[in-house]
């Protein structure tokens, strides 16, 4: 690319020095003698007569034109003896005096014209005599003064006697530069040229005004800035060519004075549009800063300028313009030549057209000191170059885009490739998991199991070395896993309602251990106003706890590690603040900046921290750290979680209490059937295994019909055949297993169902493998008590427990599995049901039915459940028709969808999984109609 701009550079400067060296050339010819008399029939038909004019420069105003055609006067004149007539930047008044002799016998007539269309004056004059050998005449000549031709080229017809000498006397007075031709043509020749110039000056502006059009559709479709700023500059070339070519009627009425301010004005703004392209074309404002803001103050002058220019006058506005013009045109080409090297796509038509309005204003200022034809030309018709420019600037611009098109294209190639390597990485790795971690929950089952047997101090140090083996691969295996899903956005959080000490006593409990073989202590310490209850995912904080818990034992060898859990006051919402302390040997300040910036080191705690940041902040925190080297260290993270309350169940749950209850356990892997079952034995639990779902519904249907009912089902997720979720649908879909089950699964964290799948289903909660004794003893005991409570309250009206609902309720729900097990229970409550899939179906067929009830899901497609219940309410407003109460089905906790079904029009909201007995009471409840709605807690 170098190569190339250098060539093409060299070229440019090439050429300069070519035609400045020819104009120079023909500069310095020497003049011809020429008469001062123009001899008509020897002309050409369209003539130069700047050769023959005589000029006479005085002070402005002091010009008489009857006096100054006097012999005496005349004598004071200058003669041109060149074609072009150049007086550079002068206030004073220009009298040019022309003798055009007609020695035919016809009178002639012609038009005489200046090729400079911004004089402020030009005023023409003649006074005609006989030639020798005519009639003599009795009257002195007498001077005349010529009407100007509607056109902005100073023209007028000059009429020829035969025989005749005829003197011309033409007045300018400009304050712009004075370089200009005088012509002469035949009148049609004249008219017939001003229709062609007219014609090319409305195609040239035509071509800018397409090119604007062009420009701002692209940008309004792409809103892309860079065809926003080429085309203003367009818009403004339009402006500056019609003010130019006199192609605006409307401005006519303006002296010339302030026009040709008004044109430089336009001038200058088309400079400044030009140089905020080159800054949006180049994008230097995102990596060449000293460029970037010399052409910020460039364009900044610009626009100033252009004010300047209106308020001045002509020779200022003029002076103005062209001091601009030599600084900011070159500077441009420069700064693109620049950013040649560097820039991402190719910039050689921007150079070219850089290039190019360059060397026009190199032509320009040539012009100014020199009298060459081909300046005069140039002069009149730069607009042309303009256009030119433009046109190049759009085929850099299309090039530019193309170019970053391709280069889009190659990204998201690249990215699909290496989201392709990701997904091919992930499902290795889950594949590895689920294939490591069968294995696994037999052997960490059955090492706990083989805990509670008597065994001698070798063999029980044999059993504890394999558990913690065991234990250390699962968790490198976790951390990968989650690396993995986190790196690609698969990590989700489950949101619930649990009881903050357990996990706290979780952590510690797993760690106590390993503190107690350091001689550590391990301490925990909860303030008072910590609640409770709260709701949030208990398992991504123990998850990023251990990760805190387990780095502060392992690099501390004698203190303590106290974990604080505290109501953080600095949060305007309700954050609690979890901190872990220890006193160990610390972290260099450099250390502990990188690894909170993610920075893994070779060792696991790097990875460990990285995750552990992750997770916090996808709960809405941040983790943070301070540590003194030999001191110890102090982790800590604030995170919102909301207040729960979870009213008491009056009895609560005893682990003597699992003794005698019958559980299912549903899962495909022996290894995995043989643990629960051996765990779950120990405490008196009576256990019924089965390998899959045709079975375990055949184990569930036996059971009932002996009047020995399953109390717990325990499936697993991933089984052949029948999956967990369907396995779950089905049981609380089935009529025949009328009691309340507790349903939990059992399934690999990566690969996991989601939250509202699981809920839908009727699954109460998810159990990570491998699961340990005392895990699955702790869930046992707090959902038993849950769904205790649950299957405890009393119906609103006791005359009618145990009754069939005569009821009619319209159902709205899009999931199959939800439908399943909401269609069982109408079933076992003898409840007629209608059933829809999304909320649009709802309203229509609650204004056309007749209903009790409405169970609405509120997340469904087409329209969701919150719009549904408005349409709804509406609906019975206008129709002034008793409300129809509507019940919330959500498999979301929290309590902003709870205030949004209330808010939408509904009475009352369901969490799923739903139980029987608190869909029953709901329904009589509701059922009613001279009860008022309730609030969201009463459900």
């Amino acid at each position: 690319m170098r190569n190339h701009i250098a060539v093409f550079f060299r070229f440019v400067l090439c050429l300069q020095t070519i035609l400045t060296g020819g104009f120079l050339v023909c500069a310095l010819l020497p003049a011809h003698s020429f008469a001062g008399e123009v001899d008509i029939p020897h002309q050409a038909p369209a003539s130069s007569l700047g050769e023959y004019a005589s000029y006479l420069i005085l002070p402005s105003g002091t010009g008489n034109p009857a006096n100054l055609l006097e012999a005496e006067q005349l004598q004071g004149f200058s003669r041109s003896r060149h074609p072009l007539l150049h007086f550079g930047y002068i206030e004073s008044e220009i009298w040019i005096e022309l003798s055009l002799h007609n020695s035919s016998a016809t009178e002639r007539s012609f038009v005489i014209s200046i090729d400079k269309t911004d004089l402020e004056h030009a005023a023409f004059y003649t006074r005609t005599t006989a030639v020798s050998g005519q009639s003599p005449q009795h009257q002195p000549p007498q001077t005349i003064q010529l009407s100007r031709l509607p056109y902005a080229t100073p023209a007028t017809v000059v009429s020829l006697p035969a025989y005749s000498t005829t003197q011309l006397l033409i007045r300018v007075q400009s304050r712009s530069l004075l370089t200009f031709g005088i012509f002469m043509q035949p009148t049609a020749d004249f008219h017939e040229s001003q229709g062609q110039a007219l014609a090319q000056n409305s195609m040239l502006v035509g071509i800018a005004l397409s090119s604007a059009i062009v420009m701002l559709v692209l940008f309004y479709r792409s809103r892309t800035p860079v065809y926003l700023h080429l085309g203003l500059v367009s818009l403004s070339l339009v402006f500056f060519l019609a003010l130019n070519k006199g192609l605006l009627p409307a401005i006519k009425w303006l002296p010339l004075e302030r026009q040709i301010p008004l044109e430089m004005s336009a001038l200058m703004l088309l400079l400044g549009l030009e140089l905020q392209f080159s800054r949006s074309f180049l994008a230097i404002q995102q990596t060449r800063h000293t460029l970037d803001s010399i052409l910020r103050a460039a364009i900044t002058i610009c626009f100033f300028g252009a004010i300047f220019a209106l308020l001045r006058n002509t020779a200022e506005s003029n002076e103005a313009c062209a001091l601009l013009g030599l600084f900011m045109i070159p500077l441009q080409f420069i700064i693109t030549l620049q950013c040649a090297s560097t820039s991402p796509f190719p910039l050689r038509w921007l150079i070219v057209s850089r290039a190019l309005i360059t060397l026009g204003c190199a032509i320009f200022v040539l012009g100014t000191i020199t009298r060459l034809q081909i300046t005069t030309a140039f002069i009149n018709e730069y607009g042309w170059l303009l256009a030119i420019e433009v046109l190049l600037l759009h085929v850099a611009l299309f090039q530019r885009q193309q170019e970053l098109e391709r280069q889009a294209q190659a990204s998201h190639l690249k990215n699909a490739i290496a989201q392709a390597e990701i997904r091919a990485r992930n499902e290795f790795l889950t594949q590895l998991s689920h294939e490591i971690r069968t294995p696994m929950n037999g052997i960490l089952g059955m090492t706990e199991l083989l805990e509670e047997t008597p065994l001698s101090p070798i063999q029980n140090d044999y059993v504890k070395t394999i558990t913690a083996s065991g234990s250390s691969l699962l968790g490198i295996l976790d951390d990968i896993l989650d690396y993995s899903r986190i790196e690609t956005g698969k990590m989700a959080l489950d949101i619930s309602i649990f009881e903050l000490a357990t996990v706290l006593n979780d952590c510690l409990e797993v760690f106590q251990p390993r503190a107690q073989e350091k001689s550590i202590q391990l301490n925990r310490l909860t303030s008072n106003d910590t609640p409770v209850h709260v709701k949030g995912d208990p398992i991504r904080i123990r998850q990023v706890l251990a990760h805190l818990i387990s780095n502060a034992i392992r690099f501390t060898e004698q203190g303590e590690v106290l974990l604080t859990v505290s109501y953080d006051l600095d949060k305007t919402s309700p954050h609690i603040r979890f901190e872990v302390r220890d006193t160990g040997v610390g972290i260099p300040k450099q250390r502990l900046r990188q690894l909170l910036d993610g920075q893994q080191s070779g060792d696991k705690s790097g990875l460990g921290l990285t995750i552990a940041s992750q997770l916090v902040r996808m709960m809405g925190g941040r983790l943070n750290a301070t540590s003194e080297p030999g001191k110890g260290s102090t982790f800590w993270f604030s995170i919102p979680l909301e207040t729960a309350a979870v009213e008491s169940t009056g009895r609560p749950f005893y682990v003597e209490q699992l003794q005698g209850l019958r559980m299912l356990v549903v899962d495909d892997n022996a290894s995995c059937r043989l643990v629960i079952q051996q765990q779950a034995a120990g405490w008196g639990v009576q256990v019924t295994t089965a390998v899959n779902g045709k079975q375990a519904m055949a184990l569930l249907r036996s059971q009932t019909n002996l009047e020995e009912p399953f109390d717990v089902v325990i499936l697993d997720h991933d089984m052949p055949g029948m999956s967990g979720l369907d396995l779950a649908a089905r049981i609380k879909e089935d009529p025949l297993i009328y009691n309340n089950l507790l349903v939990l699964m059992l399934a690999s964290p990566n690969s996991a169902p989601a939250a509202t799948l699981v809920r839908n289903a009727g699954v109460r909660r998810i159990i990570a493998k491998p699961i340990t004794g005392r895990m699955l003893k702790a869930i046992l005991i707090e959902e038993l008590g849950q769904l205790r409570r649950i299957n405890t309250m009393p119906p609103p009206d006791t005359a009618q427990r145990g009754q069939a609902l005569n009821l009619r309720i319209l159902i709205a729900e899009d999931h199959p599995l939800s439908q399943k097990v909401i269609n069982g229970m109408m079933q076992r409550l003898g409840v007629k049901s209608k059933l829809v899939i999304n909320g649009v179906q709802a309203v229509e067929e609650a204004r056309r039915g007749k209903y009790d009830l409405i169970l609405m899901d509120c997340d469904m497609p087409e329209m969701d459940g919150f719009e549904a219940a408005r349409r709804i309410r509406e609906w019975e407003a206008q129709s002034q028709r008793t409300a129809i109460p509507i019940i919330a089905l959500t498999a979301h906790i929290m309590d902003e969808h709870k205030e949004r079904s209330l808010a939408s029009g509904m009475n009352a909201h369901l969490s799923k999984p739903i139980e029987l007995n608190e869909l029953r009471n709901a329904l009589l409840y509701w059922a009613k109609p001279s009860i008022q709605p309730l609030t969201s807690e009463t459900l």
